[in-house]
């Protein structure tokens, strides 16, 4: 099969798995559940970078036996109907009747009954104290025995500092929204610069990481979480990506991406990763199957690696 059949297929497959995925959706909101569900893996099932992982775990297998299972799981599908139950008129005139009668003996009450006087009760209920949360098991005291080169790093009175501040970190970010509980708080050593600016981290049990320095601690201004400090979709770092990959390459009018290998997604921790596959010739004129992984970091440091396939 020449390159231009085998493009022509992935364009093919990704035509009607896409459309099957579609139709899944649609028969969910009909409520034809196992009809959808069986349309939506048909429709998996159709998509090159699925069939490519398949037939790395099932190597006996074919990308033609792959794509009938998927066509039978469709025309199986058709045969589910929806499972919602029919109100029968008689059924409709006993509920409105019901509820008419209701509405009237609501209304109308009969001449035994008796009206009682509403109370009002003007006495206002005590307001509970606010609850105050035990945050010690996240935030942590530093001891020069505990971290020795932490403490030769820093000093005493840095360390004290450290100490005291910490735990007001762990609180300030508690009380943002984006967090559901502080999990675990440390000194960034990283983003820290020993006696003279200290940053601390905060993860919450949600997945989600703040930075604040210690001159972030005095200001009312909302700390921002990782995952929304990158701006954007991670399709718009696609291209950036391609710019890092060919940066890099010796040859870079060769680089050629494989079709649909594109892979753009936002992590937990809110960096920006882009996975691409592509092709390159080397300084001897050979073409190299070659896999890249770009990562923007919200720290502003951003790397692609290069890796042979």
């Amino acid at each position: 099969m020449n390159n231009l059949q085998s493009k022509v297929l992935s364009v093919a497959a990704w035509f009607f798995g896409v459309i099957f995925i579609m139709g899944a959706l649609g028969a969910f909101l009909e409520g034809r559940l196992v009809a959808g569900l069986l349309m939506l893996v048909a429709g998996i099932l159709f998509l090159p970078p699925i069939k490519r992982l398949i037939l790395d775990k099932q190597p006996n297998l074919s990308k033609g036996k792959i794509t009938a299972a998927g066509t039978i799981l469709v025309v199986i599908s058709f045969f589910f109907h929806p499972l919602d139950t029919e109100v029968t008129d008689e059924d409709q005139d006993l509920t409105n009747e019901s509820a008419a009668k209701t509405e009237q003996d609501a209304v109308s009450p009969t001449a035994t009954q008796e009206v009682e006087p509403t109370v009002v009760n003007t006495t206002p209920e005590p307001v509970a104290p606010p609850v105050e949360v035990d945050y010690s098991h996240v935030s942590y005291e530093i001891t020069e025995s505990g971290y020795p080169r932490t403490y030769s790093k820093w000093g005493k009175k840095w360390i004290d500092d450290i100490n005291r501040m910490m735990p007001l970190a762990v609180k300030r970010v508690a009380s943002n929204p984006k967090c559901d509980s502080p999990e675990v708080a440390d000194l960034s050593d990283n983003r820290s610069t020993p006696k003279k600016e200290a940053v601390f981290y905060v993860d919450c049990s949600n997945g989600e990481r703040f930075y604040m320095s210690q001159n972030e601690l005095s200001n009312t201004t909302q700390i921002q979480a990782e995952s929304d400090v990158l701006s954007g979709e991670p399709s718009q770092y696609i291209q950036p990506c391609r710019d890092m990959i060919k940066a890099q390459l010796s040859y870079p009018s060769t680089f050629d991406e494989s079709f649909g290998s594109v892979n753009a997604f936002k992590g937990t921790s809110g960096n920006i990763v882009v996975g691409i596959d592509f092709t390159a010739k080397n300084a001897i004129g050979a073409e190299l199957p070659q896999s890249a992984r770009c990562v923007f970091g919200t720290n502003g440091e951003n790397e692609a690696v290069i890796t042979n396939r």
